[in-house]
């Protein structure tokens, strides 16, 4: 089953957003704001739309992350044993784009992919026959805000300045 709604807001602010820390594994070579960033278990291209710092290989920094939906919501229902399949890997790239597929359980206005929760009013105001459901979230682009470098990092070990 796929429903499909025409989103009519953007995401969120900062304020409800919460704050994650990741390490950039690398920059891609064509496309400056894109990076694939390490946030816990998870290995994810996004793209920065804001940083208050420069972006440097293996630095770790904290960041808001929201996912950006430019058209309409495609959000499927998945049963739990499609679920135990995907949860070792619930960020499914599409081709070598920045779209994916998000697998999670979704709750209020919140929806759990991996060790990240996003928050969206619009998936809980018109999806709730979804809620308290796994679920899987097509999506155009993750997006970071990169706020610091983290204090954990030794910025001596850094590879290079992007």
């Amino acid at each position: 089953m796929v429903t499909v709604k025409t989103k009519q807001y953007t995401q969120l602010n900062e304020i409800t957003m919460e704050l994650y820390s990741g390490k950039i594994i690398k920059c891609d070579l064509h496309i400056e704001e894109k990076v694939l960033i390490k946030i816990g278990n998870d290995a994810i291209w996004c793209f920065i739309s804001n940083s208050e710092v420069p972006i440097v290989e293996g630095v770790k920094y904290d960041f808001y992350i929201e996912y950006q939906i430019f058209n309409d919501y495609h959000v499927k229902l998945f049963d739990a044993d499609k679920f135990n399949q995907v949860v070792h890997n619930p960020f499914l790239q599409i081709s070598d784009t920045f779209q994916y597929e998000l697998y999670g359980i979704f709750e209020g206005d919140r929806f759990k992919v991996g060790e990240i929760t996003f928050l969206d009013p619009y998936l809980l105001s018109e999806f709730t026959v979804f809620e308290k459901q796994k679920i899987c979230l097509s999506v155009d682009r993750l997006d970071l805000d990169i706020i610091s470098i983290s204090q954990s990092t030794d910025i001596n070990t850094c590879s290079g300045l992007i």
